[in-house]
This record gives C-alpha cells, structure tokens and sequence, in this order.
C-alpha cells in the first residue's frame, strides 16, 4: 500500500472513534479522551446549549463519548457525550421517564405518563 493511501486511510478511521474520558480541565472546559493506544491532547466536549440558554455538565472521569474528528485529524477532535457501560450503566430503563441521577444519590425523573415530577435529594428548594 503506498503512503498517500495509507494516510487516507487513517483519517478515515480517525474520522468518527469512542473512547474513554481521562481527565477534566473544568476552568477551561476541555477534556482529554483515550482512544485505542492514543490520548487526545486537552479537546472541547459538546453541550446540551451555549448561547443565551446555556448548560454545564461536564464529563466524567471514565465515561465512555465519541469522538468527531474534523478532516479525520485528532487535533481537531471534539468528545460528543455519552455511551452507557458498565462502569456508567443508564439510571433508569423506563419507556416514559426522563431521569438524572446524580452520584450523591440524588435524582429527579419527570414520567411523561402519570405526568409526574419526582426528586430524591438531600435538601430541595423551589422558588
């Protein structure tokens, strides 16, 4: 195989790629991943929103994402959350629930069904 395609090649398998978050910079809002035998350098995770409604939930230590590499490059890599696994199994398998569990022990579910709005906290305020 010549080396023009064999560097296609790798992008291409670089294009798209899970892996496992190894660190969290939560100042600078990046995070680094490992990849089969590669670690990212520090890349930015996507979010839920982030511009006049914006969320924060970082990634966790551990957590399986996927990798979106533009052009294939990792350099330009961003982590889009997130895969269940063992480790991180879903907190609920519920056909109408939405449901955040938290790893204190708290949670809240909404059941779309009994249109119900349950918390479990330590202390839960409403305004």
């Amino acid at each position: 195989m010549n080396a023009q395609l064999t560097e296609i090649m790798r992008l291409i398998t670089n294009l798209i790629r899970t892996g496992v978050v190894t660190e969290v910079d939560r100042e600078n809002w990046l995070c680094r991943v490992k990849t089969g035998d590669l670690e990212t350098n520090w890349i930015n995770w996507l979010t839920l929103r982030a511009g006049n409604a914006r969320t924060w939930w970082k990634p966790s230590e551990g957590e399986q994402v996927v990798l979106l590499s533009l052009g294939g490059n990792l350099e330009t890599a961003f982590a889009l959350p997130a895969i269940y696994s063992n480790q991180f199994a879903p907190p609920s398998t519920s056909a109408d629930a939405c449901v955040t569990e938290h790893p204190d022990g708290g949670w809240f579910e909404y059941e779309t069904r009994h249109r119900a709005l349950v918390c479990q906290g330590h202390q839960i305020n409403g305004h």
